[in-house]
């Protein structure tokens, strides 16, 4: 019995019995019957008041991330006094929990009968899994579908909750391509459910499913995960962190021109219309309009929000991307820089000095780092004494502090974008992030010559990408790339 229904049971002024009788009777420490609970100390309310706040903005930051995320705002707390508060408020850390993979109670779990057995041909054994993907405010939830024996992925699907609907499409999309002589997957409820087990059992297809706490069982999916998550999601969403929460905001915050692009832009439609709308010549349309709307006085705002899209994740595709985007910020630097005095008379110095930087520092550098690349390799390797010439004193430590600052510079923000969306698993592959200036140094070549031959031509950007009927045609060499 509660303590507080003990207590309702005394009767202080009872005629017979003693309130220590009566406590030794219900069984009910005298302490606890003269306790008198105490309020929320003026100490605590406005942690609450914080830890509240942020849970609303990231409910999935647990009780470490908390304490950290407090220490940062200035208060000294550790992860216990976080956790009695975290109780008290009634708030828990969404996450996926231990042991997702459970079946449900109702449904039958076949036996795993893989083990030592020769996998010699395609469809014969098709395996399946689920994992989630961590956005800035919760989950999707991905399942694919995976032949054995060629390692390739039929079908996947995503979603934002883990029931049974986008696993059967997964599945149907899958047996339009063929039909397995065994399929695998683990002993979530999912793939025990019976609408799942009955489309594979009305195929004739043999169920197996992993044993417990085995996760080789089904390793093949197991390492697709590693790919799709590791060498794509979470290295490529570093740039665009860095992008949307850090730079865009930046120059928002300092009211300088704003190259539009890359998410949702919202406008008013008169104003829009005043300005001429978007340059049809231009293929970066949308980072001109922002310079352009700049000029006449115009307020570009950031809100907070974010557009979620499919990420590039083919190679040459987002070469052909990445060289349309370089090509419109030359066009738009040629554009406006065509009256060099009148554009800063139009927008002020400090803004003159941010578009040249943010516009013309952008494509310039990637276009001049492979010549540096190529002179330093060539000192290495050959130390011809014209390099050395090239290169005096000065000019060389001015080279060496803006390779050491530049490069950390550019870690750090990135950094700094994955620390903001609170992607902390995502830092380790912030710090190879410099190896995006090899790719960008290719597309913004091929933007450069093209812009001499196809000034105008559209890139146009492959999307679809996870659906199989969008494919991308193979390709290789400089000839394909320009």
């Amino acid at each position: 019995m509660p303590a507080d229904a003990k207590r309702s049971l005394i009767e202080p002024r009872h005629e017979r019995l003693s309130l220590r009788r009566q406590c030794e009777l219900v069984g009910l420490a005298r302490s606890s019957l003269y306790y008198q609970p105490r309020g929320v100390s003026e100490e605590k309310l406005p942690l609450m008041r914080l830890i509240d706040e942020q849970y609303t903005r990231t409910p999935f930051y647990g009780i470490r991330r908390m304490t950290a995320w407090l220490k940062v705002q200035g208060h000294e707390v550790n992860h216990k006094r976080v956790t009695r508060l975290m109780e008290t408020m009634g708030l828990e850390t969404i996450y996926p929990k231990p042991r997702t993979s459970q079946p449900s109670p109702d449904h039958r779990v076949y036996p795993y009968l893989l083990r030592n057995v020769a996998i010699l041909s395609p469809n014969q054994v098709w395996s399946t899994d689920i994992t989630y993907i961590r956005i800035s405010r919760g989950f999707v939830y991905l399942v694919a579908v995976l032949d054995w024996y060629s390692r390739y992925v039929l079908s996947w699907e995503v979603s934002v909750s883990l029931d049974v609907g986008f696993c059967m499409e997964a599945l149907d999309r899958a047996l339009e391509k063929g039909r397995p002589a065994i399929f695998n997957s683990d002993q979530g409820c999912q793939f025990t459910s019976q609408p799942f087990t009955e489309r594979l059992l009305s195929r004739d297809i043999r169920i197996r499913m992993d044993g417990r706490g085995r996760a080789l069982d089904n390793v093949f999916v197991e390492r697709l995960w590693r790919t799709v998550k590791q060498e794509e999601v979470y290295l490529k969403a570093t740039e665009y962190s860095t992008w949307f929460d850090l730079f865009i905001p930046g120059l928002d915050a300092s009211n300088a021109p704003i190259p539009l692009g890359g998410t949702s832009n919202h406008f008013r439609t008169s104003q829009l219309r005043e300005m001429g709308a978007w340059d049809p010549y231009n293929v970066t349309e949308d980072a001109d309009l922002g310079v352009r709307l700049f000029k006449a006085g115009g307020k570009t705002a950031v809100i907070d929000s974010t557009t979620y899209e499919e990420a590039n994740s083919e190679i040459y595709n987002w070469i052909r991307q990445r060289s349309r985007w370089v090509k419109g910020y030359i066009q738009t630097y040629l554009v406006h820089m065509r009256h060099p005095l009148k554009l800063i008379r139009e927008i002020g110095l400090y803004q003159f000095i941010s578009f040249n930087l943010v516009i013309g520092g952008t494509f310039f550098g990637f276009l001049v780092n492979p010549i540096f690349w190529l002179l330093t390799t060539l000192w290495f390797l050959t130390h011809w004494g014209f390099i050395q010439q090239l290169f005096p004193a000065p000019i060389f430590y001015i080279g060496s502090i803006g390779l050491y600052l530049g490069n950390f510079a550019f870690m750090y923000t990135n950094v700094a974008g994955c620390m903001r969306r609170g992607y902390y698993d995502m830092v380790k592959y912030a710090l190879i992030s410099p190896l995006y200036w090899a790719l960008m140094s290719v597309g913004a070549w091929k933007g450069f010559l093209q812009l001499f031959y196809r000034p105008s031509y559209w890139e146009k950007t492959k999307h679809g990408l996870y659906r199989d009927e969008i494919k991308t045609e193979p390709s290789s060499g400089l000839a394909e790339l320009l």
